[in-house]
């Protein structure tokens, strides 16, 4: 699987995460309460959560295991996962995959107003997530994957699974479940 399959994935997870513990703001907010400058510190606080999560360290590293299991995949050699990552970590640099959220443009009314979670459940389900991708990236090595890229499938759907809004009660996150319920949109904002 090349890496330009994986990133608009990891893209759309930057985007899904609408809000965060953290905010500063009243977590029994709804969004019908929030101000402009409340969807910027929101946006902001965002946008701290994809850096921690995804530093430019952490992005090489993805990078660079989807590259080794690519080479070790094509002639069946797992071993090749691990000689191939350790070749793109020395060929390459830390890098910034997404751009920075455009948290100067979000206003008040990009907000989705029928929307009827609060705050507070936003930030419980921005923890969730955030500690289950800890866990998918940990298992996201040479070690664990191989040549396989039949578990590296299952992780990017792992992935997947936590932005998926079409079915409100199947969301693999309880705390987002309740977001789910409560929004029409799973994102926060348009």
């Amino acid at each position: 699987m090349p890496i330009t399959r994986l990133l608009p994935m990891l893209t759309i997870l930057s985007l899904a995460l609408g809000c965060g513990s953290g905010s500063g703001l009243d977590p029994d907010l709804e969004p019908t309460d929030l101000r402009t400058d409340d969807a910027e510190e929101l946006c902001n606080w965002v946008q701290s959560r994809v850096d921690k999560v995804f530093t430019p360290k952490k992005q090489q590293e993805l990078s660079c295991t989807v590259e080794g299991v690519v080479a070790a995949s094509s002639v069946d050699r797992p071993e090749l996962c691990e000689d191939a990552y350790k070749l793109c970590m020395d060929d390459s640099t830390p890098a910034n995959y997404f751009d920075p959220l455009p948290c100067h443009r979000v206003r008040a009314d990009d907000i989705d107003r029928d929307c009827r979670a609060t705050v507070g459940e936003f930030e419980a389900c921005i923890l969730a997530i955030e500690a289950e991708l800890k866990n998918v990236m940990e298992d996201f090595t040479c070690d664990h994957i191989g040549s396989s890229r039949s578990r590296m499938n299952n992780l990017r759907d792992r992935i997947e699974d936590l932005f998926e809004d079409d079915d409100d009660e199947r969301h693999p996150l309880e705390d987002c479940r309740k977001v789910a319920r409560n929004c029409e949109d799973f994102v926060f904002w348009d």
